[in-house]
């Protein structure tokens, strides 16, 4: 199994179908995802999604990018 692993925090916007988009782009750029910690926010608590992916060869240094591109992912951090 390889090491080449990114968890990233992800800040999504307002809408229900960031966590779909997110893992489906994921799975369409044929990175396997390792883990996932999400809490859908509510009026008392904002929320969290970080997830640990492990992309294919040569692709680690795109993830990031794909996925601050996407509708309703409002910032992402390297954890």
């Amino acid at each position: 199994m390889s090491t080449n692993h990114c968890s990233l925090e992800l800040h999504l916007g307002e809408t229900q179908d960031a966590l779909v988009r997110v893992l489906g782009l994921l799975q369409r750029r044929r990175c396997r995802v390792v883990q996932v910690d999400f809490v859908a926010r509510d009026r008392h608590y904002p929320g969290r999604f970080v997830i640990c992916v492990e992309p294919p060869p040569g692709r680690a240094d795109c993830v990031e990018r794909w996925l601050a591109n996407l509708v309703d992912v409002v910032g992402v951090e390297p954890v």
